[in-house]
């Protein structure tokens, strides 16, 4: 004949069990989220910032007049603008409209709210090589705060860029002045 636990131990051996795998189960998912989160922050995902002072030789630094073309979207036509960029060692600018007051409230750019009554387009970014990423934002037609997102590269004396300025896909393309 064998033994059995009273239903009543079984039970509660089940509960202890589960009561402890919980916080185990917890603690690895949290330890295995992080280390992949450091991966992607430290090896994948590049930065703004990373690769000041990298090689140079392949852009001109100082001032480069360009254009900015997007395209149609919804109700606004097609859209081709001008733009004045600063090119210095490692980093891109172009700044255009109330840059003052959008540094002012935006504490130099680092705090970015959701509208802002003013009318500006910022966007700065990194050089690696040739290379070019940019971010920024703009308000344009009202005072919701859009997004501007680019990349691209130094080639043939020029620099060609494309992605998007809020909702429409735009593409840049710059040469240094004089």
């Amino acid at each position: 004949m064998k033994l059995r636990p009273p239903a009543s131990a079984a039970s509660t051996l089940q509960k202890g069990f589960i009561s402890c795998s919980l916080p185990v189960i917890s603690l690895g998912l949290v330890l295995l989220l992080g280390i992949a989160y450091a991966v992607l922050q430290y090896v994948v995902i590049p930065k703004i910032g990373d690769g000041v002072g990298e090689e140079t030789s392949s852009y001109t630094l100082g001032q480069w007049e360009g254009v900015i073309e997007c395209e149609a979207t919804g109700p606004s036509s097609a859209l081709e603008q001008p733009r004045t960029i600063l090119v210095e060692d490692g980093s891109i600018v172009m700044e255009r409209g109330d840059i003052e007051e959008f540094y002012r409230v935006t504490d130099d750019g680092t705090t970015i709210p959701r509208d802002m009554s003013l009318r500006f387009e910022w966007w700065h970014g990194v050089v690696r090589g040739s290379k070019v990423i940019v971010q920024g934002w703009y308000t344009e037609g009202g005072d919701r705060v859009k997004p501007i997102s680019f990349d691209g590269a130094f080639e043939e004396g020029g620099l060609y860029m494309e992605g998007k300025r809020g909702p429409r896909k735009c593409t840049i393309s710059a040469h240094p002045v004089g």
